[in-house]
């Protein structure tokens, strides 16, 4: 903290008057983060819908500049706190809900009505259920199309701590 304080220019104990601590402040600049991506992902897909507004989306989220980078390191700190702390953790995954559902409208419009299958409802999976193998049941498609996951030359994801 008293590093941090010196480059903004505080007195050392200037920011313990509003955070407890070094995890307390990264949370509060993750929501921060959080909110204005948001705020320029709404301005970018304002009037778009399905790709249009997916594609939006990702050049908001994607570090192409310094200001998107210094944001993309700021949630690569918190997601590593948040691997060994499950109240941030479960801040991480209020946020990442709030983007999923963001999302629905825009997957809903790459499907014509008629052609989409009806919605399951989703169960959730227990930490101790491996997830879905590469190719099997439980992949997104869209139109008949080849998951994401199996275009990407990675290998599949893995859980970590208590994200999701």
């Amino acid at each position: 903290m008293h590093q941090i304080s010196a480059e903004a220019g505080y007195a050392n104990g200037a920011l313990k008057t509003y955070f407890a601590g070094k995890a307390d402040l990264l949370e509060a600049t993750y929501t921060h983060v959080f909110e204005r991506t948001n705020e320029r992902v709404e301005r970018a897909a304002a009037g778009l819908s399905g790709l249009g507004a997916l594609v939006a989306f990702c050049r908001e989220v994607m570090p192409l500049d310094e200001e998107r980078l210094d944001e993309a390191r700021v949630v690569m700190a918190f997601w590593q706190e948040a691997a060994h702390d499950p109240a941030r953790a479960a801040h991480n995954n209020r946020y990442m809900h709030r983007w999923r559902a963001g999302h629905v409208p825009y997957w809903d419009a790459l499907a014509p009505p008629a052609s989409r299958p009806p919605r399951r409802p989703r169960r959730r999976a227990t930490a101790r259920e491996p997830l879905p193998a590469p190719g099997r049941p439980g992949r997104a498609r869209v139109r008949g199309r080849p998951a994401a996951q199996d275009l990407l030359p990675l290998p599949p994801a893995q859980p970590v701590g208590g994200l999701r």
